[in-house]
């Protein structure tokens, strides 16, 4: 197995103290994710502390079994799949103990049964508890580390939550070429995928460009999304690349505005053969706000990723609000898009570009 990190006192104390040399207690411990995408966590009441489910593995035992058993015992649930995902290596010296965690990945069947704790566990007031990953790591964190031992629990636990992070990072890229792939196969259009965001466009999500027939995906900010918002932001623009390769299977509207970009700031663009022209108009944030969430494309765009993500992800509570967000009931009507789009014309005239 990998090793993910090595834990010593200069690390987690940041006290210079010579390794211990005793052996190793070898445990087995799980990110533990069941079928509704929520992350297992036990709390420790007495302590205020909470940890990954895990303990040690007994004599005899091998880690495939001791990892089933552990998350059996503490969380109820039986283990569906299994992959591995590294070692953290500790050598406390502060305690003379050194021990080594084979951390796994989990899915679970959907049965729940009783918990099976120890009498420590239990004097512990241990309780298993379900969130989403960011609320997970938000726990871990939260945890009451007063002592060098709890400093060491949750510097292990993170190690392994951020290694499986950056898992899922590498995963998501692969599944988004895939995906990209497999859109353009169906709809009959190419587009080429881009992780690296244009000038002007870093602090956004994505964004597709007719003009080098691009669609970007802003992996510095999805890095650390969830699946479902990754996806929505990935099927918003492969919408909008339908948009302007397939015009004919769209409303009047959307085939009319898709030349017009309306930003925050007041700057706008109009598409102009295979140019985007550029201008600024005056007016309030709250207004440019308005008409850029409202666009025709815009909202035909969110839509399509919705029901996309929706059947990747499922209806979860979070899509839902990620798609009201984006959906705003506070509408600019087309009537006012029209004036705006020739406000936009008249600007870019003045300037000699039209």
């Amino acid at each position: 197995m990998k090793t993910i990190c090595h834990l010593t006192d200069r690390t987690v104390l940041g006290i210079d103290n010579r390794l211990s040399q005793k052996p190793p207690r070898l445990t087995a411990r799980a990110i533990v994710i069941n079928s509704k995408g929520q992350y297992a966590v036990l709390y420790f009441k007495k302590f205020d502390l909470y940890s990954l489910p895990g303990g040690g593995i007994e004599e005899g035992e091998s880690l495939l079994d001791a990892v089933r058993r552990e998350v059996l015992e503490e969380t109820g649930c039986t283990a569906k799949k299994i992959a591995e995902l590294g070692c953290v290596y500790e050598n406390r010296a502060c305690h003379d103990y050194v021990t080594t965690s084979y951390y796994y990945v989990i899915e679970t069947t959907d049965e729940i049964l009783p918990l099976n704790l120890t009498e420590d566990e239990l004097s512990r007031g241990t309780e298993v508890q379900w969130h989403s990953f960011e609320d997970l790591k938000k726990a871990i964190l939260s945890s009451n580390n007063d002592t060098e031992q709890r400093k060491y629990i949750t510097a292990r636990d993170m190690a392994a939550i951020e290694e499986y992070q950056n898992c899922m990072a590498r995963r998501n890229m692969k599944d988004i070429e895939t995906i990209v792939k497999e859109f353009c196969l169906e709809n009959g259009i190419s587009v080429k995928l881009s992780f690296d965001m244009p000038a002007g466009y870093e602090t956004a999500y994505g964004t597709y460009d007719v003009t080098v027939n691009t669609l970007f995906l802003n992996t510095a900010i999805l890095k650390d999304a969830p699946e479902y918002e990754v996806l929505f932001y990935l099927f918003h623009e492969l919408r909008h690349a339908m948009q302007y390769l397939c015009p004919s299977l769209f409303s009047e509207q959307i085939r009319e505005s898709r030349f017009y970009v309306v930003l925050y700031n007041g700057v706008c663009y109009k598409l102009m053969g295979d140019e985007w022209k550029e201008c600024a108009l005056d007016g309030t944030e709250e207004y440019f706000t308005r008409a850029y969430m409202s666009l025709p494309y815009e909202l035909d765009a969110n839509t399509f990723a919705y029901e996309k993500a929706k059947e990747f992800c499922g209806n979860t509570a979070e899509l839902q609000e990620l798609y009201s967000y984006w959906m705003p009931n506070d509408r600019l009507d087309y009537d006012e898009y029209k004036r705006l789009f020739k406000c936009i014309d008249a600007a870019l005239s003045e300037k000699g570009m039209i």
